[in-house]
């Protein structure tokens, strides 16, 4: 008998991904379509998963977002540290900047301050001055680090990469879904196509990391 071969995400319809012990049935998203379920799995643990799919097909630097400070005691518990010297009890999320300062995520695009109140950690008049502390880049071993970490899911390569070029899409970077159709690494499959009614966010020129 033949193994029938793999089913390919992009077709196979809906898939489950792991849930948390909030959520234990888990998430279930239809591959490469932003809506209401993938926006809560990709804020709810596996936004890590489809950060490292933005990466791979673009080279953009991976940031975390949250706490001003460690929530619990100075050593957060004996849980895992960064480079930067955050602890895992200071991140809530995961996303990437792009080129021109913006973060990109299930969400769209934002500024880095816009990204930080949404959280929750900071509120408006108090991002200026903790806004900074409340976020910081993930170096490749920050990444190994994180990986092994139980407060991020494992989102399944296949399904993550299936939303890279609708969240690009979404977030207003046309040039960089043009960039990876030519070099044959990503399929165009952009939000806008999928869902005519979605607004692509503008970008505005700022430092990597340091516009708040």
């Amino acid at each position: 008998m033949v193994a029938a071969p793999p089913a390919d995400p992009l077709t196979a319809g809906p898939v489950t991904l792991p849930g948390t012990r909030w959520d234990p049935a888990g998430f279930e998203v239809t591959p490469g379509v932003i809506d209401d379920a993938a926006r809560k799995a990709f804020t709810s643990g596996h936004c890590l998963g489809l950060a490292l799919a933005v990466r791979r097909r673009t080279g953009w630097q991976m940031i975390w977002l949250g706490r001003p400070e460690c929530a619990y005691d100075e050593d957060c518990l004996g849980e895992y540290e960064l480079e930067d010297g955050s602890s895992a009890c200071q991140h809530t999320h995961v996303a990437v900047v792009a080129p021109d300062g913006r973060v990109v995520d299930i969400n769209g695009s934002s500024t880095v301050a816009e990204a930080v109140v949404a959280l929750g950690e900071c509120d408006a008049d108090e991002v200026q001055e903790l806004g900074p502390d409340c976020r910081g880049p993930i170096s490749d071993a920050d990444v190994e680090v994180m990986a092994g970490d139980r407060a991020w899911l494992d989102t399944p390569p296949e399904v993550a990469d299936s939303f890279v070029g609708p969240v690009l899409g979404q977030a207003g970077y046309p040039e960089t879904l043009a960039g990876l159709a030519a070099d044959h690494r990503q399929p165009v499959r952009s939000a806008a196509a999928r869902h005519p009614g979605t607004p692509a966010h503008g970008k505005a020129a700022a430092g990597l990391l340091g516009s708040s």
